[in-house]
């Protein structure tokens, strides 16, 4: 009969918290919070080499695209994207009027432009920058 009770006791219970919950609104779902083994050396995106840094950008950095938590590509500030026949051109869709937020997470006057992608790629281009971890990328686009 007590382990009845205290089966009894322990559902109620779990039913209770899992009420009281549900009722609650929390300000978690607005703030991630993590902790990294050693401290990012830099946040130039374009010269990070170790995974420490490469996690902190992919968590405060968006892309064209981005990985969903199955590794397939989804839309981050592309809304959308096609190709030519041959996988030679790509296109992408902005997705409009995003702005450019500071480093206290504040929306700027700016907003993010196709032509932000191209001082981007411009700026891995330049041999003066020194950029290390873009050779996948040279691979893939003539002429950088």
């Amino acid at each position: 009969m007590n382990r009845k009770l205290l089966f009894a006791m322990i559902l109620v219970l779990s039913a209770s918290m899992l009420v009281v919950s549900c009722g609650r609104r929390t300000e978690a779902l607005q703030r991630y919070n993590t902790t990294y083994t050693t401290e990012a050396q830099t946040l130039n995106y374009f010269l990070l080499l170790d995974t420490t840094a490469q996690r902190v950008a992919a968590n405060t950095m968006d892309g064209l695209v981005e990985n969903d938590r199955f590794g397939r590509f989804v839309p981050s500030l592309a809304e959308n994207w096609t190709h030519n026949d041959d996988f030679t051109v790509w296109t992408f869709n902005l997705r409009r009027d995003v702005p450019w937020v500071n480093s206290q997470g504040e929306k700027t006057e700016f907003v993010v432009t196709a032509q932000d992608f191209v001082e981007g790629m411009r700026y891995v281009a330049d041999p003066a920058n020194d950029i290390r971890n873009v050779g996948t990328i040279r691979r893939l686009i003539t002429g950088l």
